[in-house]
């Protein structure tokens, strides 16, 4: 059995040189714990996987050591009761101290003990109503602040920070640092295009990844897979009493639906404004993991025959403007920067239309209204737009007189505003439990 080798981190690492102990105790006490929602998969899953040789190790000193069918599901996202494991015996603590008690903890519970410890020392906590969850995935932003926190980690400097494409929507302080850190440093893959994810799960191989290379065991081969965060998805706009979704066919021929509205957000999904909306399929290039259980819609367009643009001369016809995405009757406001965007969900300003005002040389806007179409992607497009004002989109299409047949619409996700270090917001991070 290698042991994990904890010498290179003792000065920067309290509690990193106990995991010896811890593991050499879980050796001698023998036995795998009985993982909540045990899975049915074959033994050794991860034959193959990319992190298939630092399972095989975690596996060998009783860190996270799978199921009792011998199964490992690497794939599959780690629980918070999971995540509490895996730290405590990577990180035991010497002092005793007082057990924490959660309301959905059942004392005994093959979890209970480490959640005691886990919360005791500042790894993970509960929600308002003191629940902590247990079978809840853990998010990379969250599970990046258990880490940090378990490695003593020190704030990094901003030089060593990358300007990662969803910034605004990381956590703010430093739930939202310690995330930026583990990216900049190879703890956590960011995806190609830019994006750190904040609310995407952590996989139980990206965990036990996360703390091979912590201590210094990771094989330098050995590195999680790289990924695109902007997916498209096609199929048809649906609406429900929580907001608009996105029904998808499976390539078995089942269907998905993809909420493309937060829960409890405010959308015009209903209104007598977009009514028909369902009538035809649509193109939307969206990002999972920015909030939660949702997809971030980025772009969006119709789809097959109903996109009105089909054919090559219209297509040879396309232009492109960038405006500030308004409906009709405030199209002629001096200062179209400061129109908001909850004007823009009530029905009644939205039953006017949906355009942009595009700046003219004169300094002057100039209003294009959106043809039938693209009015009813924009009241979906709008679900996805953080900004609360000045709400810059960009449109593709072909004009005729004042109206532009829609061929796409796009939101840039860098153009909202970072939160600030002292605007912790309760509903991400450390302290997300939806």
């Amino acid at each position: 059995m290698m042991k994990m080798v904890y010498k290179k981190y003792r000065s920067a690492v309290k509690k990193a040189p106990l995991a010896i102990l811890a593991i050499t105790a879980a050796l001698e006490a023998g036995g795998a714990p009985v993982y909540a929602n045990e899975g049915q998969a074959g033994a050794k899953d991860y034959s193959g996987h990319w992190s298939e040789t630092i399972i095989e190790r975690s596996i060998g000193q009783k860190l996270l050591t799978g199921y009792q069918d011998g199964s490992f599901h690497p794939d599959s996202p780690i629980t918070r009761a999971e995540l509490a494991v895996l730290l405590t015996k990577a990180f035991p603590d010497e002092e005793t101290k007082k057990a924490a008690s959660f309301s959905d903890v059942r004392s005994g519970s093959w979890y209970a003990s480490a959640i005691s410890q886990a919360a005791g020392d500042g790894y993970l906590s509960a929600d308002a109503d003191g629940a902590f969850r247990p079978n809840q995935p853990a998010t990379r932003a969250e599970a990046a602040a258990a880490f940090a926190t378990a490695l003593n980690w020190k704030e990094a400097s901003a030089d060593n920070l990358h300007a990662y494409k969803d910034i605004a929507y990381l956590p703010a302080g430093e739930v939202g640092q310690w995330l930026r850190q583990a990216a900049a440093q190879g703890y956590i893959e960011a995806s190609s295009d830019g994006y750190l994810l904040p609310q995407k799960l952590l996989t139980r191989s990206e965990a036990v990844f996360f703390l091979a290379k912590a201590n210094g065991a990771q094989p330098l081969d050995v590195q999680p897979p790289a990924f695109t965060a902007e997916q498209e998805h096609t199929g048809t706009i649906v609406q429900t009493s929580g907001g608009f979704g996105l029904k998808e066919k499976t390539a078995n021929g089942s269907e998905t639906v993809y909420s493309l509205t937060a829960a409890g957000d405010a959308s015009l999904a209903g209104a007598a404004a977009v009514a028909g909306i369902e009538s035809g399929t649509a193109v939307v290039d969206a990002v999972d993991g920015l909030v939660s259980g949702k997809l971030q819609v980025v772009k969006i367009a119709p789809g097959g025959s109903d996109s009105g643009n089909g054919n090559d001369s219209a297509a040879a016809n396309l232009q492109e403007l960038d405006g500030i995405l308004i409906e009709g009757h405030h199209s002629g406001t001096s200062d179209p920067t400061k129109h908001s965007k909850k004007c823009l969900l009530m029905p009644g300003c939205a039953s006017s239309g949906f355009g942009i005002d595009v700046l003219q040389t004169d300094g002057k806007y100039k209003y294009y209204k959106f043809d039938t179409r693209g009015h009813e992607l924009a009241a979906v497009l709008i679900d996805s737009i953080k900004k609360e004002t000045n709400i810059v989109i960009h449109v593709s299409g072909t004009i005729e007189g004042d109206i532009i047949h829609v061929a796409s619409l796009s939101q840039d996700v860098t153009a909202v505003d970072a939160p600030a270090d002292g605007d912790q917001d309760s509903s991400s991070g450390r302290e997300h439990m939806e």
